[in-house]
């Protein structure tokens, strides 16, 4: 699995953390473009590339493999989140990340209030309450999102964690 989350707690306090190791072919590319020794001109571009490898490589992976992701997604932020978290932002996965279904039905099933984003016409985020997956409604760009009532583009701000998509995680 080349992807993780980010976590940002209220406190605070930021955490990333990665799912599993990334190949060693990209912690060597991520380390070349550290050290600026990336044979690539800019840094931008050295990303840009880095960013193609790990798209191909996530896309490459059978479906199999990206449910495994999903449990080890689950099990992984289950442990991280603070007891103390009664709400949590989370996203539904598109196309080839990790599948999030898991988390997300795991943490309903705590109790825990999961908002889900969803994108406004201007691409600001609203957010909706998850109540679970056969409760998703077709989006904009293909996204699924909640068909509950829309909470507002603040809300976020009340979540005690929020967990992000990321592409590549080194640390």
């Amino acid at each position: 699995n080349d992807g993780g989350f980010g976590a940002v707690y209220a406190s605070g306090f930021h955490q990333t953390r990665p799912l599993s190791l990334m190949p060693s072919a990209a912690r060597a590319r991520i380390s070349a473009i550290r050290a600026g020794d990336s044979g690539l001109k800019t840094t931008a571009a050295a990303k840009a590339a880095l960013r193609r490898q790990l798209l191909a490589a996530r896309q490459a992976r059978p479906a199999a493999a990206r449910e495994r992701d999903g449990q080890r997604l689950a099990a992984h932020a289950l442990a991280a989140l603070p007891p103390a978290a009664h709400s949590v932002t989370l996203y539904v996965p598109m196309d080839t990340e990790p599948d999030t279904r898991p988390l997300l039905d795991a943490l309903r099933a705590r109790g825990v209030r999961v908002l889900l984003p969803v994108l406004l016409p201007d691409n600001d985020l609203d957010w909706a309450l998850y109540e679970g997956w056969q409760a998703l409604v077709p989006g904009r760009w293909g996204l699924r999102e909640p068909g509950g009532p829309r909470l507002g583009v603040e809300a976020a701000r009340a979540a005690d964690a929020v967990l992000v998509p990321a592409l590549a995680v080194d640390r």
